[in-house]
């Protein structure tokens, strides 16, 4: 431990029994200075030992897919670093290669291992065998990777293990290296100071009704069955599972799809009702299946929580993501985010940025007019809807400068408006209106229209964000002039985490439970309820002013008793009968 204390720099990986550190187990601690690499079991090891390496040592950590091992850590006990300590090999990766590759990508195995059918097998882009072949020509054999770690460990598995440790110590310095040559060190600070904190929020976890949840679901398996005894007589005999099947069906009644995907279908639902008897099907089946047993599957058995995982970097964009279950995908109706509900004594805390895309648009388009709306506090909805229409607006005119503002800032034409305003916000144009608006739009906001023409290629351009993330080979338009402000978007959130993170001693009983897009929920005793609404305001106004310097920040936080915004002190039991007071 001396010499371990003294060192600079750490690599850092384990070996588990599974990916779940909630429920798998730690089978060894790799720790690797540049000379020596140290095998640590747990079994005849008190992993609390460890504790000054990770909360007073200052020697930077290094891993590859290091949330994974710090997790096992700290179920394990083991306090978090400071995300200044952190170095990500597999975040640095991804970083570097900017969205080309992005999650899922395959690339050959270096080590010439043959997959199913005797084909060479294939590995992931950003896996540690990939980086180090491509970084430092290095060939690790991952093939021990799945072996049985539960037992007595071989030679075999104790070479493999201390091999993965010490080769991030030099992969750590090439990725560095590159980094700053790319002017990404910035950037790979931040997604390194956000990690802790995405850690503590998904061992956390999200607590949730069980009970009125599989009310829902068991709702839903009802209305499957309903659906499906109508689907029966208007399509019989048809397997409406099978895209052949369906598509022949619906061949038959005069309607002509090249598949049959959900926004295929969409589009040709008023030709029949079986359409939209199959359109409904599909939701219904989602809410049985993905959102109903789905989630269900994943309560813990103990803390009764869902404990998903989430990517830093889950989109090209450097939008996080979250699996096991995807969290972000839950529905929005009120009965489902209702089921979001803490303990007794407990209570959530939402917050979300005000109309960030439009205020990161403003920055780095360095529009005056929407600079000035935004540093007075005027509703931009408002300003737009009053400049294209000549008077004050009225509630639907509102919608009309959604339209306005959402679409034409990521580039659409009169004719992609007029379809969006009509299908997102119920607003129904003639192609002069579409015209005029857009025109009277790019008016108002000029520089907007200059940065837009100023991003726009015919050939793929590397886009980049306000705090240096790059986003390369990207080829439409859209997202040409989306990537920046999405990405500015995540760069944003991610600060607000780190921040929280580092500040988390000033409410202890504060932590975040859930990140959706520009949204942060946090859950903390009643009793703090106001500190730690302060709190989250004040790090998400701080991460959006650092990095929107001449843009005025809001954030709407609300407390509540669960995350549809039910008022605290109105909290009761969804599908329960009303209480004798509510009666």
């Amino acid at each position: 431990l001396p010499t371990l204390l003294t060192a600079d720099v750490l690599g850092l990986d384990v070996e588990t029994t599974g990916l779940n550190p909630r429920g798998d187990s730690l089978q060894l601690v790799q720790l690797a200075t540049y000379d020596h690499v140290y095998l640590i079991d747990p079994q005849s090891v008190d992993l609390a030992s460890l504790t000054p390496l990770l909360e007073t040592s200052t020697a930077t950590i290094i891993g590859h897919n290091l949330g994974f091992d710090l997790g096992f850590l700290h179920a394990a006990g083991l306090p978090l670093p400071a995300g200044d300590r952190i170095f990500d090999t597999l975040l640095a990766s991804q970083l570097i290669d900017g969205g080309a590759h992005p999650n899922g990508t395959k690339t050959a195995d270096p080590s010439g291992a043959s997959g199913r059918g005797g084909k060479p097998a294939q590995i992931g882009y950003h896996s540690l065998a990939a980086v180090a072949h491509r970084w430092l020509d290095e060939i690790l054999d991952k093939t021990l990777q799945v072996s049985d770690w539960s037992g007595p460990l071989t030679d075999e598995q104790i070479a493999y293990a201390a091999r993965d440790a010490a080769i991030l110590l030099p992969l750590r310095d090439a990725l560095d290296a590159a980094l700053k040559e790319d002017d990404l060190a910035n950037v790979a600070a931040l997604e390194f100071a956000a990690l802790p904190a995405v850690v503590w929020m998904e061992a956390t976890g999200v607590p949730l009704d069980v009970a009125a949840w599989t009310v829902l679901r068991d709702g839903a398996i009802a209305t499957l069955a309903a659906v499906d005894a109508e689907l029966a007589v208007v399509l019989p005999g048809v397997n409406v599972d099978s895209p052949a099947q369906l598509t022949a069906a619906l061949a038959s009644l005069g309607i002509t799809v090249p598949n049959v995907q959900e926004a295929t279908l969409r589009a040709v639902a008023d030709q029949h009702p079986a359409v939209d008897l199959v359109l409904r099907r599909k939701d219904v089946k989602k809410r049985v299946s993905t959102y109903g047993d789905g989630y269900l599957e994943h309560v813990h058995p103990v803390t009764g929580r869902i404990h998903a995982s989430y990517r830093l970097i889950g989109a090209a964009s450097g939008r996080m993501s979250c699996s096991k279950p995807n969290l972000q995908n839950i529905p929005r109706e009120i009965d489902y985010r209702r089921c979001v509900r803490p303990s007794a004594g407990r209570v959530l805390i939402k917050a979300d940025y005000s109309q960030i895309e439009l205020r990161i648009a403003a920055q780095v388009s360095g529009d005056v007019a929407m600079q000035e709306a935004f540093r007075t506090g005027e509703d931009l909805h408002t300003k737009t809807a009053r400049a294209v229409l000549g008077r004050e607006p009225t509630k639907h005119d509102r919608q009309l400068a959604k339209a306005l503002n959402f679409g034409l800032l990521y580039g659409m034409g009169a004719t992609k408006l007029r379809s969006y305003a009509e299908t997102d916000y119920g607003v129904t144009l003639t192609s002069g209106e579409a015209t005029r608006f857009r025109e009277q739009f790019f008016r108002t906001y000029p520089e907007i229209r200059r940065w837009q023409l100023s991003h726009q290629s015919a050939d793929p351009i590397t886009t980049k964000t306000l705090s240096g993330r790059l986003r390369k080979a990207v080829s439409f338009y859209a997202e040409q002039l989306a990537s920046p402000i999405s990405g500015a978007g995540a760069d944003i959130l991610k600060l607000a985490l780190a921040r929280l993170w580092n500040d988390r001693a000033a409410v202890p009983s504060a932590t975040p439970i859930l990140v959706v897009h520009d949204e942060i929920v946090i859950e903390a005793n009643a009793d703090d309820a106001d500190a730690a609404r302060g709190w989250l305001i004040a790090h998400m106004t701080a991460a959006g002013e650092a990095l929107l310097p001449d843009v005025r920040v809001d954030v709407d936080a609300t407390i509540t008793a669960d995350w549809s915004g039910t008022p605290a002190e109105e909290r009761h039991t969804p599908n329960s009968p009303a209480s004798k007071e509510e009666l």
